[in-house]
């Protein structure tokens, strides 16, 4: 499986306390994880090509674009200060 790190990092995550950068790392594996999972559920309930189950996977790998989107800008936010003068 290619998220089994991913699936390490999360109960590594909430075993111990959490720092905003790991929170930032913990929240896009848990999103790259879900999509995942979501990719194998829509293979195995439609097989072949259908429009709706294609539909059903771009608004997936949406929802993880915009969850990387916000995590720079939080990232941004958090070390923004610590980079720039």
């Amino acid at each position: 499986m290619k998220d089994v790190k991913g699936v390490k990092e999360v109960k590594r995550g909430l075993e111990t306390d959490v720092t905003p950068p790991q929170s930032l790392t913990f929240t896009g594996r848990l999103r790259s994880i879900a999509h995942a999972v979501f990719e194998f559920l829509t293979d195995v309930a439609s097989p072949t090509f259908h429009p709706i189950a294609g539909q059903a996977k771009d608004v997936a790998a949406g929802a993880v674009l915009l969850t990387a989107i916000g995590a720079v800008i939080i990232g941004a936010l958090v070390f923004g200060p610590h980079v720039v003068p």
